[in-house]
């Protein structure tokens, strides 16, 4: 039995009679202004939360593009520097510590194992993380000398400069001239 405005079990409820029009449903959905801006504002949210979602992928893309940028100029500027530093450092330690006269023999000069011995107690004053201070300050050095082209004068005494590393390397090879029996390949 279906129950009708009329119905014995409805009567009771006059303020509010039953209305069972099939079509309620849709012309609520439609004609509801609540049902269509929630709607909006659901595309709204799930739009601002996409938005976002590709914003912060887009920024960790560039991030890491940039960082793997970074990283291969400094890497690039650092690794011959850091090889011929590290290559005058274990040079200069594995000569100082032959016995003296295993250097006369490779030498013959005693100019030329005091210049070795003065070399290799120069590098072993520079530590690692010293030599990694100091070339960090050379390129912020050549930084500010590109970008504000004016002279900045560095002590006489601070090896603060790529030139120092250079010219350590340059002592070496001048210095393995003087050690003939000794072969070294420095080329990078």
């Amino acid at each position: 039995m279906v129950p009708t405005a009329s119905s014995s079990s409805y009567e009771n409820d006059s303020k509010n009679p039953p209305d069972f029009d099939d079509n309620d449903w849709y012309e609520e959905s439609v004609s509801d202004p609540f049902n269509m801006s929630e709607l909006n504002r659901e595309s709204e949210k799930r739009n601002i939360k996409f938005h976002t979602i590709g914003y912060r992928d887009g920024l960790i893309a560039g991030k890491e593009a940039s960082a793997q940028e970074g990283f291969n100029v400094g890497f690039k500027e650092s690794v011959v520097v850091g090889y011929k530093f590290g290559l005058v450092r274990g040079v200069t330690s594995t000569l100082s510590g032959l016995p003296k006269h295993v250097k006369d023999k490779l030498s013959g000069s005693t100019e030329s194992i005091t210049k070795l011995d003065s070399l290799h107690q120069t590098i072993q004053l520079i530590s690692t993380n010293s030599a990694l201070k100091i070339f960090h300050d050379s390129i912020l050095l050549n930084d500010t000398h590109s970008k504000n082209s004016l002279s900045t004068q560095v002590r006489s005494d601070d090896h603060t400069s790529n030139d120092n590393f250079e010219s350590f390397s340059q002592d070496l090879e001048s210095l393995l001239q003087e050690f003939p029996s000794i072969q070294l390949r420095s080329d990078v």
